[in-house]
Order: structure tokens, then sequence, then C-alpha cells
């Protein structure tokens, strides 16, 4: 089974091009992080107790590289900080090459190629079309079930939707009459009812440390251009 951050990650990816749309990609630095945290939450692996702070409940390996070393600096780490703390170190290095790991990892599997070249001779790039459209298909058919058809979601792929939401890859998953539609049902998903109270808070400082993030990225770039002019 894949992990929700691959499953994000399919979800952000052009599959024809291999490529991921700018508007998106601020938003998947947090997202794949903040993926990779709730997939510990669900495996018992950490608990957000009082004042929203994480701390491990259980350090045996994962067998996920990635998540066994988020979990790692988290047990390692000397106080015990927010959810939304995490998501901002891991999304800003503190997990090195997160989103390029992921990417092999699905060209290792099968799901992915990776092609690549160079822009004017002097900048790399890689790019990772769809060979397998299977797993994608799979989870955009679990999010149309439940976005538009009104199945009740399994805490999974509540979570999915909610990740998705918020890293804005909910519009381009629809046409536009259904998007309003949508929104409203992702909304009401997102309040926790099929995903718990504990996870459900734990979703809202994801949202929130990722907004924030990009906010201050956004700032950031326009002092940088104001200046450059």
């Amino acid at each position: 089974m894949l992990s929700l951050a691959e499953e994000l990650l399919l979800l952000a990816l052009d599959d024809e091009k291999g490529t991921i749309p700018g508007s998106a990609q601020q938003a998947l630095a947090y997202g794949l992080p903040a993926a990779g945290l709730v997939d510990l939450l669900l495996a018992g692996r950490l608990v957000m107790g009082e004042k929203k702070r994480v701390t491990v409940a259980e350090a045996t390996p994962t067998g996920d590289d990635i998540l066994d070393e988020m979990l790692a600096q988290i047990e390692r780490s000397k106080r015990a900080k927010g959810i939304g703390d995490w998501v901002k170190g891991f999304g800003n290095g503190g997990i090195k090459k997160l989103r390029e790991r992921l990417e092999n990892r699905l060209v290792e599997s099968g799901v992915l190629r990776v092609e690549e070249g160079r822009f004017l001779r002097l900048f790399h790039w890689h790019h990772y079309p769809t060979v397998d459209g299977a797993p994608e298909a799979k989870a955009r058919e679990k999010l149309r079930r439940v976005l538009l058809e009104g199945d009740d979601p399994d805490a999974r792929t509540a979570i999915l939707i909610s990740l998705a939401r918020t890293c804005d890859l909910l519009h381009p998953l629809f046409q536009k009459e259904e998007r309003k539609r949508a929104d409203e049902r992702a909304k009401d998903i997102g309040k926790g009812e099929f995903i718990g109270e504990a996870v459900a808070k734990a979703l809202q400082e994801v949202e929130m440390a990722t907004t924030a993030a990009m906010v201050a990225i956004m700032a950031a770039s326009t002092t940088s251009s104001g200046s450059s002019g």
C-alpha cells in the first residue's frame, strides 16, 4: 500500500509531463512531511498530547525509511514540539530531498518513470511521467465517491482529502461544475467526524503550519523582488 505522502504526490504530478504545477509546489513541500507525520499518528508511533505537542509512543521502526527518519528525529528532540513545528522543520530541509526520495521510490515500484535532461545545458532536471496509472486512479476514485457521491470515507481517505485540500490539489481533480460541491464536502470531512478528534486537531495544526510557511515564503519573495528592483 502506498504511503499518504506517495498518494499525495501522485495527485500533484501531471501524468504525462511528470511535473508539478508551480502553484502546488510550495504547499507540497510542507504537505508531504505532514502526510508522513499523520501516517505515524495512524500507526500509533506518535501521540499528540497537551498543548498539541507530539511525542513518540512507540519507537519501533515502521520499515519506511522516511517515516523512520522522522520518528528518530522526534525521539531525539530535547523538547516536545507541536506537529506544526515539525511540519515546518521537515519542510524546510529537516528531511533531505524528501520529494525526490518519494519520486525515486515510485520509479522503483514501477508507478513512475524518470526522464532527465538539461535546460540551456546548465540546469539538470528530472520529470516523472506516470507508467502505471492504477494507484492514482484508485485514489482519485475514492475521493470522487466520497466528495461527489456522498460515500462515508474511512479515516485514511478522509485524511488524504484534508491534505489534498490544504495543498490546493482538489480542484484540478474535478470538472469546473463539480468543484464547489467537492470543496464543501471536503470542509465538512475536515471537521473530524471520520478521523477522530486527535487526528482532526493534528490536521488543523498541519493546515495552519502549511499556510503560515507559504505566507512567509511569499513575503520573503516579495521583499527580495522589491529590493532587487
